[in-house]
């Protein structure tokens, strides 16, 4: 296997549009068990970008390099981001790390093959980093499904943001959540309400995004939901854990 090309970019695009552990169309959850971190090779070009986010938040302060990890026997095409630039050379390193391993686990075995993977930053502030990785792949046997993933990560402490320590772990929020995202679901119409064991998220400046796939066997898409961050205060924390010790 050889790796990649690396792109400068203020903001990074993706041309496919992110699951869970991991989350693909009609199979199971992959394990999140890293794999040995893909070896790479740079060489960089400035890149305009193709779309401007809203107004990020000191955006300067850190960079985002694209990294593409290549297989030509099984392939495979994955770009995924990694951080430059930030104050903190351990934080930089663990974040580093969760935007690394969604290709890990892709790559890890032989049960995936023609994989065609790009990611998009949909929130990029001094305080938070949020990215989606799309596009889609073919299991053994040739079956083809579509891939949704995300990463998002709090660069106070560099812990990832997931919905199990997003929203609050108190009985009446996550009743309260319930209900906000049944009936968002149920308006937009999908009558089966949200299937929480999978269901995963990425920010937006105004808006949380919650997404799963359904367990049908025969679900081909996402189900993704729109929350603006007004319906949210009150259900969700704004800390997630511990900085790590130098």
């Amino acid at each position: 296997m050889k790796l990649c090309k690396t792109y400068v970019v203020p903001y990074l695009i993706l041309t496919l549009f992110l699951t869970a552990g991991l989350m693909l169309t009609g199979c199971a959850p992959l394990s999140a068990e890293a794999a040995p971190a893909p070896e790479s090779e740079s060489a960089t070009s400035v890149q305009p970008p193709e779309q401007a986010l809203d107004a990020p938040l000191n955006a300067a302060d850190y960079e985002l390099v694209t990294h593409v990890y290549e297989e030509a026997d099984r392939r495979i095409k994955i770009a995924y981001p990694q951080i430059t630039g930030f104050k903190g050379e351990l934080l930089q390193d663990y974040m580093n790390q969760s935007l690394r391993k969604p290709v890990e686990v892709l790559t890890d075995g032989t049960t995936y093959t023609d994989l065609d993977v790009d990611f998009k930053v949909t929130l990029k502030t001094q305080e938070r980093l949020s990215v989606i990785l799309t596009g889609t792949g073919q299991l053994e046997g040739g079956r083809e499904f579509n891939y949704l993933n995300s990463v998002n990560l709090d660069l106070k402490t560099s812990n990832e943001i997931t919905f199990e320590t997003f929203i609050k772990e108190d009985p009446v929020s996550r009743e309260a959540f319930t209900k906000l995202l049944d009936q968002k679901l149920k308006a937009s119409g999908y009558s089966e309400g949200a299937e929480y064991e999978g269901l995963r998220l990425f920010f937006r400046p105004e808006e949380v995004v919650f997404f799963f796939m359904p367990l049908d066997d025969s679900a081909e898409a996402f189900v993704q939901i729109s929350v603006p961050n007004v319906e949210l205060e009150g259900l969700v924390k704004d800390t997630f854990g511990e900085r790590p010790a130098s």
